[in-house]
């Protein structure tokens, strides 16, 4: 599971928090046009988050050439200070400092 110190190397402070304080303990909260957190939204983007770093982790550090990581939430879309487009926490971002998740590939063929 990704930690809040990972999200917090491209989130601020205030966005992740207020997130944290939105999620619904039941029902659905609509945040955007685009966007909702049901009761378990916190958690899975925590565990999305989690899922992204360790496949990064394991192509910067050569274990394998690549990675694809299908998550939901994803996280391609999302903003430092706001969601967008189903997208919470920019994942690959997360651990290395990539300008945005389509970035973990840039390098294969």
């Amino acid at each position: 599971m990704g930690s809040l110190d990972h999200i917090a190397l491209c989130h601020n402070e205030h966005y992740v928090s207020e997130l944290h304080h939105i999620a619904p303990a039941e029902g659905l909260v609509y945040i955007d046009g685009d966007t909702s957190m049901s009761r378990g939204t916190w958690e899975a983007a925590l565990r999305c988050v989690g899922g992204a770093i360790a496949a990064t982790d394991a192509v910067v550090s050569g274990k394998v050439s690549n990675a694809f990581v299908a998550t939901r939430p994803p996280g391609h879309h999302a903003e430092v200070g706001k969601p967008m487009g189903f997208c919470f926490f920019d994942h690959a971002r997360s651990r290395h400092g990539m300008p945005s998740a389509s970035m973990a590939s840039a390098g294969s063929p």
